[in-house]
């Protein structure tokens, strides 16, 4: 793996390695060099510094703005996030789902495995290999 570079004092305050929760995130190199060079994480919809809306990549989940989806709550374990069937009783705001956005939302995960899938973090030629962008 490639490091980037943390501010010592902030993590000697937070303890981010010891306390906190490990996510991870896979990407595209373009989007990486963006989130470097901007030093921010624009989500779709957002504007960059250049004045383009930033899209969501093709498959991602919200790159079909036709699609509708739903958050379905659980007492005992996560909320799950469906796509929206009106013939679905649990998919109704009386049950408690409500209108989920997937473009505003920037999801992790606790697999790396799940985050490096091609569809999130697409391979690219590196000194003789192939790399992937995944951010913990």
């Amino acid at each position: 793996g490639v490091g980037v570079s943390v501010d010592g004092a902030v993590v000697s305050e937070e303890k981010p390695f010891e306390e906190w929760n490990v996510a991870f995130h896979g990407t595209r190199l373009e989007t990486l060099k963006q989130i470097l060079s901007t030093r921010m994480l624009l989500l779709p919809g957002d504007v960059n510094a250049s004045g383009k809306t930033i899209l969501a990549p093709e498959g991602h989940l919200g790159s079909n703005e036709k699609k509708k989806f739903v958050l379905i709550p659980h007492e005992d374990e996560p909320d799950v996030v469906e796509e929206y069937d009106m013939r679905d009783g649990r998919h109704r705001p009386l049950a408690g789902a409500e209108e989920f956005k997937p473009a505003k939302h920037f999801f992790t995960t606790p697999s790396i495995n799940y985050a490096s899938r091609r569809s999130f973090a697409a391979p690219f030629p590196f000194r003789g290999r192939q790399a992937q962008v995944v951010l913990q």
